[in-house]
């Protein structure tokens, strides 16, 4: 199979790019390198099954490079998806996600042999037949969600009105390998903090959740979700939530730090939370997380 992935010098991308080559597929990734980093795929660039793109998503050459192509699956996961840049740039956030998608979409209108597949955060919106539209996770809160709503929006829409076989994955927190601190999770930052000693800083009260998803869990939905029904949208998290606070002291003891996290005042923006559904993605792809968060905190710390 030929696969493409945008954004596949991310965080997640790379370990989608690694998962692809290792079950013997063919893999074209297009990425500009604005935030991803070309490190991130040393062993992907070993290997003759593995071709580099340096390119915006939103240039007009993706089309042609499309039909060149001629992937068998486009995997979109361009754009960002820690909302800490939206907030620094809430423009520059919506035209990488809306005419990122919008690109990617109108080549697949017109190449309609290629299914595609979408990544965003935080948010699930469930239809129901009585109730109207609902959302089920994060509220809309920060740019990065309201971009997240969008994208879905038009992935709808090309598949109902232009034919476009396509799919999204709506993801809680996602922690792991090869995010980075800086602009990262708060998974990165307090294993950072910790195993260099240090107390982690929480923002806020504490009283904050997160429903925390290993990468490599969600590169597995990802595969998965290649045989779902054209314009589905699925939750993909472990459907457990834990307090900020909690996870600080959980890193804090992995690591052998004594004391208390540090707590600095919480941004505006700051919801709750809430854990994601996992029936979803249980019926329709016989998908749950399987990695416990103590091993990938475990994981995360041998590596610094």
């Amino acid at each position: 199979m030929r696969v493409m992935v945008t954004g596949g010098a991310g965080f997640v991308g790379s370990h989608l790019v690694d998962r692809f080559l290792a079950e013997g597929h063919e893999v074209e990734v297009i990425d500009d390198l604005s935030s991803g980093s070309i490190g991130r795929l040393a062993d992907a660039r070993k290997s003759g099954s593995f071709t580099f793109h340096h390119m915006d998503v939103r240039s007009s050459g993706l089309v042609d490079l499309i039909e060149a192509s001629s992937p068998d699956v486009l995997w979109h996961l361009a754009g960002r998806l820690s909302g800490n840049g939206s907030f620094a740039d809430p423009v520059e956030d919506a035209e990488i996600a809306v005419l990122g998608v919008l690109s990617v979409l109108e080549a697949a209108r017109l190449h309609r042999s290629t299914k595609i597949g979408v990544l965003v955060r935080g948010l699930y919106r469930r239809e129901e037949p009585t109730a109207g539209r609902t959302l089920v996770g994060q509220r809309i809160s920060q740019p990065v969600h309201v971009a997240a709503e969008a994208v879905v929006d038009y992935m709808r829409v090309y598949c109902d009105i232009y034919g476009v076989d396509g799919r999204a994955l709506a993801c809680s927190s996602i922690y792991g390998p090869r995010q980075r601190v800086e602009g990262g999770g708060v998974v990165a930052s307090f294993v950072a903090a910790a195993a260099a000693g240090n107390r982690p800083t929480v923002e806020g009260s504490g009283s904050q959740v997160r429903d925390l998803v290993h990468v490599d869990d969600v590169v597995d939905a990802i595969v998965r979700a290649g045989d779902l029904p054209t314009g589905s949208i699925v939750p993909i998290g472990s459907g457990k939530s834990v307090a900020i606070e909690d996870l600080a002291r959980l890193v804090m003891q992995r690591c052998g730090v004594g004391g208390e996290p540090l707590s600095v005042p919480g941004r505006r923006s700051e919801r709750p939370g809430i854990a994601f559904p996992v029936e979803d993605a249980a019926d329709r792809m016989g998908w749950r997380s399987f990695t416990p968060l103590t091993d990938g905190i475990d994981d995360l710390i041998q590596r610094h």
